[in-house]
């Protein structure tokens, strides 16, 4: 990756940093630069945060977005981080309204789980696609 990409994704990860600080105040750029991917690309929120800037939308496509989350599952593992990847996408020359948030669906369904979820209300366990019947 060339210096100007670089200075791209470190502009794109302070500006996702301060999207978060609406919900989470001290979301700052993580120090990952310092040698290792033992922190996310936004520190001091409840989620392990990947943010990626991209040029096209082939480099955003499905496939891209699955790739780029177990990469952050795998870098919070290896940093025994337990916080939840998320992956926060943008496509160059778009509107900031449309940064999109990616998180698998079981990661999902534990943060529903988590922070929503009241001991009066029925526990429905997540059962994943593939291990019910779709009728697709």
């Amino acid at each position: 990756m060339g210096k100007k990409q670089r200075r791209i994704g470190q502009v794109f990860e302070r500006q996702v940093a301060k999207l978060l600080q609406v919900c989470f105040p001290d979301a700052e750029r993580g120090y990952q630069y310092r040698g290792g991917d033992d922190q996310p690309d936004v520190d001091g929120t409840p989620f392990w945060v990947e943010a990626k800037r991209r040029t096209n939308k082939s480099e955003l496509s499905f496939p891209s977005l699955i790739r780029f989350l177990h990469k952050a599952h795998a870098d919070a593992k290896a940093a025994k981080d337990k916080r939840i990847p998320i992956l926060v996408t943008k496509l160059k020359d778009t509107p900031s309204t449309e940064i999109l948030v990616s998180m698998f669906a079981h990661d999902f369904i534990r943060t529903v789980e988590k922070h929503f979820y009241r001991e009066t209300e029925e526990y429905i366990p997540y059962v994943g696609l593939d291990e019910r019947e779709t009728n697709d």
